[in-house]
């Protein structure tokens, strides 16, 4: 029986299918098999990078495909004939088409650069110096060279020509005609301008108008008369007159509306002739003083009806109540009276009538020029006794104030106080004093020439307390102060002390003595001149 073979190679087999089959030396069978092998390997080609041999043939693939299919000769042919197109024999290769393009590889930038160089046919426009023409043209459509067109310029007169920028013509210039009523930019003829002169007569009594005809009146119309119109010289009108609006200037026509509220205004006003003012008047003085004027410079003048014999005088009233006058009488003085007062007019007083004297102590009156003191006799401090008590008064303790003196003035101004003082301390701790009261109904006593006592309250003494009456009251509660200068603190002994009190009424004065050890006054002299 033949043994079986593979289809392809002839490789010998083993057959498995046959009942008849028996075990083969698998050895024997490859090697017998290997040199068969061999050899048909040797006739095939690889897939990797084959070389193929004799006339190698695959399917021709369609014309335009583009893929990894395999290009047969006629795939090649096909294409280089579409891509020839039935080109000229000279051109039907790419040598002789990078030939004809000059085997320039930027053959199309080349081209462009080269284009951009060149003028369109139509409408050209040169750069640098220009073009430059062959000859002078010699046809009407040729195009003209520099030349030519100087040589034509060189033969025109230019004096004979007008600018067209406000050209001056001279001579009889002439231009057509614009037709009438025509509105725009063309030069009008004197033809033109007399054509548009008005035939028609001037109206008169119309509503007015801006109008829309182009024609205009001659210089020599005349308008009709119109009666119903007031001339603008002395007009008279008739009916009722409206004007557009109030005045705003001094010669403008008024109006009722004006007038009216003018008329408001006014009401509101002070008569000169005399009226009744209410509310608050306030007025505003010129610059300066009183005393540097010489004629009337305040903001309000108050003078005499009848000239240098009338007073010159404010009235101030009260309605229901009472009224004075007050101001400057005809004798030059300043009064107030008369009215409610009666007929009478009181003098006012001031510095030239009354004034303080030089001393700062009292006042003083002027009669004729000479000046007396107020409230009758004026008195000086001196060393004249005009009152005076010998007796020793005695006192102690920090709460007994002792009535060592009294007595009245008999005038206002200075006076001097001396006595003799004691005190029993023997360390100067707990001098001895004399005090004045301070706080009485009218007070007596010039407060500025005494030193304060730092004490409060008030002595409780009149004149009926009799010389020696002891006042006790609280530490610190009384209203007494120390006369300057009466204060004795040497210890033991009796001394001369004197004070100076300003006093300015006819009213009692009080002296006490006070010590916090044992104080004793006696000698006690006031002493003063009587000046007048």
């Amino acid at each position: 029986m033949a043994t079986p073979t593979t289809p392809n190679l002839g490789l010998n087999k083993v057959d498995r299918s046959s009942p008849t089959t028996t075990y083969v030396n698998l050895k024997t069978l490859i090697d017998d098999n290997m040199d068969t092998l061999d050899a048909a390997v040797a006739t095939k080609a690889p897939k990797i990078s084959p070389t193929f041999t004799g006339t190698p043939t695959a399917p021709t693939a369609a014309p335009g495909t583009n893929t990894t299919q395999l290009a047969t000769a006629a795939f090649v042919q096909a294409a280089i004939a579409a891509l020839v197109n039935s080109s000229p024999a000279a051109l039907d290769t790419l040598r002789e088409l990078a030939i004809a393009l000059g085997d320039d590889p930027n053959f199309a930038t080349t081209m462009t650069n080269a284009l951009a160089l060149k003028a369109p046919i139509n409408n050209p426009i040169f750069t640098g110096s220009g073009a430059t023409l062959p000859a002078d043209p010699t046809a009407a459509m040729h195009a003209t060279t520099k030349q030519y067109v100087d040589g034509k310029v060189a033969s025109i007169d230019m004096s004979t020509l007008a600018p067209k920028a406000s050209p001056a013509f001279t001579g009889n210039p002439t231009a057509p005609t614009p037709s009438v009523d025509d509105n725009d930019t063309s030069i009008a003829t004197t033809a033109f301008v007399i054509g548009q002169a008005s035939t028609s007569t001037p109206a008169m009594d119309s509503v007015a108008s801006v109008g829309t005809s182009k024609r205009y009146a001659r210089a020599d119309h005349v308008h009709p008369t119109d009666t119903s119109l007031a001339p603008v010289a002395s007009p008279t009108f008739t009916g009722t007159v409206t004007l557009p609006g109030d005045p705003t200037s001094a010669l403008h026509a008024a109006t009722k509306q004006y007038v009216d509220t003018v008329g408001t205004t006014v009401s509101s006003k002070v008569s000169k002739n005399g009226d009744t003012m209410t509310g608050n008047l306030i007025t505003s003085n010129s610059s300066g003083t009183i005393a540097a004027s010489t004629t009337v410079a305040g903001s309000l003048e108050v003078r005499g009806n009848g000239g240098s014999g009338d007073a010159a005088f404010m009235s101030f009233h009260r309605p229901g109540a009472f009224g004075a006058q007050f101001g400057l009488d005809t004798d030059n003085k300043w009064k107030v009276g008369g009215w409610s007062t009666g007929a009478a007019a009181y003098e006012l007083w001031h510095d030239n009538r009354l004034r303080v004297n030089s001393s700062g102590k009292y006042l003083e009156w002027n009669d004729g020029g000479t000046w007396y003191p107020v409230g009758g006799t004026a008195i000086g401090a001196s060393n004249t006794v005009q009152h005076s008590q010998a007796t020793e008064i005695t006192t102690s303790g920090n709460t007994n104030y002792t009535l060592a003196y009294k007595f009245v003035p008999k005038g206002t101004g200075d006076l001097k106080i001396t006595a003799d003082l004691y005190t029993s301390d023997t360390t100067a701790s707990y001098p001895a004093y004399i005090y004045v009261q301070v706080g009485q109904a009218t007070d007596t006593i010039d407060l500025s020439n005494i030193e304060v006592g730092g004490m409060n309250g008030k002595v409780l003494v009149d004149w009926t307390s009799p010389i020696g009456a002891v006042i006790t009251v609280p530490v610190g509660s009384i209203s007494a102060l120390n006369v300057p200068g009466m204060i004795k603190s040497t210890p033991a002994a009796y001394g001369t002390v004197s004070g100076i009190l300003h006093v300015h009424s006819k009213e009692p004065v009080y002296l006490f003595l006070w010590s916090q050890a044992t104080g004793k006054v006696k000698n006690i002299n006031i002493q003063y001149d009587i000046l007048g």
